[in-house]
């Protein structure tokens, strides 16, 4: 067997939606990389198990393999018509922005995944719905894929103020993902996903934010912080329109800083800069007063905020003071870069402010961070393979954090043993760390958890009992809290408090 791994280059994206073979020209273009990976011949037809399809064999890309599969639906019937595409979920905005399109041979699907660290996703796309579900890799031979439409997270229908159904593109979010597609011709529309088991935040994964539906200058207002996923009903509207550009200092792309708008004094989803920093819209703007706060993109630092702006319906709005926005002396980049103990690179550098639940998560350790001039920030850094946090300040030169590996605290559960069962610390208020920060360990046979300590102090102790991936219930524990200034050499023992 001869195995061909080819060197590809690094993706530089924004956040990446791809709809069928092209992009709408409101969204912003995916960058698709190319280059051949490892040909390698195996038996065809193996199923991959649940365990392997959520546990280590997904986890994370660290292998040049490139992967092979079919797909089947649920009654083992194979899948044609379809398209493809192969992708990591950490990107630029926390989306799935390294993605590539999979090419397909006799029914035989292939694709090298992204050169990086992450959990690898297929997204399928039909004739208007969309199927997301994890992809085993390193495993040298042809999977069967299972597609499973009934596992629906969003569905409706889009329709004309007349009443007939429209073939509209849609823009779906929910937690960090987000996904396009085209409705079909009946005006229908269903994203369906089997959710591999995520550390970070699962429960995320599989709640909504927001809904969009647009064609040929029709909206839909944006459905947001919904409680029914299914059964959507969209409207399309003539909606007003807001053009605007920012400067940024040189070699700044636009996708540094986006756009905050405020409808009625209800925060709504509006926009994004593209690269050139034109300000693009994503969302219907209904006619009435709108404001607009920019912020920076990663560290979410308010940079300007412009009130006023009068929409109405059917009219393009060219504010004098967003033609052009000039923000060059205003923000500027900070390079961070975290090494460890013997001052060699750490990767996959994860970045918290005390704002934002997390700023950052990338493979890349040298990164360059847009932050408004005059405003000193604090941040708390760390990095995958259980990295104390460090608290740093960016301000208005390069930095560089050394990071320790943290120790671990051994908790023994005095209780019965339940599949999905973890250990979950938090800061105590006490302490001065980020509310938002965690650390977790899961629940042995035996009742043992080990846990790493990457804030030290005080904690909050919880219990977690986690399904499919997913949160579903949360137990207090005695002791609630518990002091790791110093590790204990001993084990400490919880139990479920009686309330």
């Amino acid at each position: 067997m001869v195995t061909r791994i080819a060197v590809l280059p690094l993706l530089a994206s924004c956040t990446c939606l791809l709809y069928g073979q092209g992009t709408p020209p409101h969204f912003p273009s995916a960058l698709r990389n190319g280059g051949n990976g490892s040909d390698i011949a195996a038996p065809s037809g193996s199923r991959p198990t649940d365990d392997e399809l959520t546990r280590s064999p997904l986890g994370r890309a660290m292998v040049a393999v490139r992967v092979r599969w079919r797909l089947v639906d649920t009654g083992g019937e194979q899948i044609t018509g379809v398209i493809c595409l192969v992708g990591l979920k950490r990107g630029m905005d926390s989306r799935l922005g390294a993605r590539r399109e999979a090419k397909e041979k006799g029914g035989i699907w292939s694709c090298q995944p992204p050169r990086r660290k992450g959990p690898v996703f297929l997204e399928v796309r039909g004739d208007g719905w969309v199927h997301i579900t994890g992809v085993p890799v390193g495993r040298p031979r042809v999977i069967d894929v299972v597609i499973d439409r009934r596992a629906v997270v969003v569905s409706g229908r889009v329709r004309s103020s007349s009443g007939n159904p429209l073939r509209a593109d849609l823009f779906i979010e929910f937690g960090d993902y987000a996904t396009g597609l085209r409705a079909d011709a009946r005006g229908g529309f269903e994203v369906s996903a089997r959710w591999p088991e995520i550390p970070e935040r699962p429960a995320d994964w599989t709640k909504p934010c927001w809904v969009h539906a647009t064609v040929r200058g029709l909206n839909s207002a944006s459905v947001t912080d919904i409680d029914r996923f299914t059964g959507l009903v969209l409207t399309l509207e003539k909606s007003a329109a807001l053009i605007g550009r920012v400067l940024l200092p040189t070699g700044m792309r636009g996708f540094a800083v986006r756009p905050e708008f405020t409808h009625n004094g209800r925060r709504s989803p509006g926009g994004y800069f593209d690269e050139l920093g034109v300000l693009r819209q994503s969302a219907s703007m209904r006619s009435g007063r709108w404001s607009m706060t920019v912020r920076t993109h990663i560290l979410n630092q308010e940079i300007i905020r412009l009130g006023r702006l009068d929409l109405a319906e059917g009219q393009v709005l060219r504010d004098p003071r967003l033609n052009p926005l000039d923000l060059r002396g205003v923000i500027h980049s900070v390079k961070l870069q975290a090494v460890d103990d013997d001052g060699k690179p750490v990767d996959h550098v994860h970045l918290y402010t005390r704002e934002n639940r997390e700023a950052l998560s990338g493979d890349h350790n040298l990164r360059s961070l847009p932050i408004v001039r005059g405003q000193p920030l604090d941040v708390w850094v760390s990095a995958h393979g259980d990295y104390r946090y460090r608290n740093v300040t960016l301000h208005d030169r390069d930095v560089t954090v050394q990071l320790s590996k943290s120790d671990r605290a051994t908790f023994i559960y005095e209780g019965p043993h339940e599949k999905g069962l973890r250990v979950f610390l938090m800061p105590h208020p006490s302490t001065g760390w980020p509310r938002h920060l965690s650390a977790v360990g899961d629940v042995e046979v035996t009742g043992r958890a080990s846990v790493p300590v990457t804030f030290p102090g005080r904690c909050i102790v919880r219990l977690l009992h986690l399904r499919d991936g997913a949160e579903t219930e949360s137990y207090e524990l005695a002791p609630a809290v518990v002091d790791l200034s110093r590790v204990p050499e001993t084990p400490i023992r919880i139990q479920k408090r009686k309330l």
